[in-house]
C-alpha cells in the first residue's frame, strides 16, 4: 500500500515519507501501512439506458483517501486562473 501511496503523493520536492503522512492523517503508521487499494465494481442502470460500471473504494481505503482529502488537500489552493471546483468562481 505504501508504495501505491507513494506514487499517489509523489515523493520528493512536496512528498511525504509514510510516518508524516499519518501525523497528518492523525492514524498510526502501522493502520495506514496495512491498507490496501482494493475496489469492488459493480454495475447500475443509466437513465437513458444501458449500464455504468462502478468502481468503489473497499471501506479501508476509502477512509484514506477521505483522511487525505480533508487534512491534506484541503488546504491547497488551485491557480488562480483556474475557475472549476472553486467555491465563488
Amino acid at each position: 500500500m505504501w508504495s501505491f501511496l507513494r506514487r499517489l503523493l509523489g515523493r520528493g520536492r512536496d512528498g511525504f515519507d509514510l510516518p508524516e503522512l499519518a501525523a497528518r492523517l492523525e492514524m498510526p503508521v502501522e493502520k495506514l501501512a496495512t491498507v490496501q487499494p482494493r475496489y469492488r465494481s459493480f454495475t447500475i442502470a443509466k437513465r437513458a439506458g444501458g449500464s455504468r460500471t462502478i468502481c468503489a473504494p473497499e471501506d479501508s481505503l476509502r477512509d484514506v483517501q477521505r483522511a487525505i482529502l480533508h487534512r491534506v488537500i484541503a488546504g491547497l489552493r488551485a491557480h488562480p486562473a483556474a475557475h472549476g471546483f472553486e467555491r465563488g468562481r
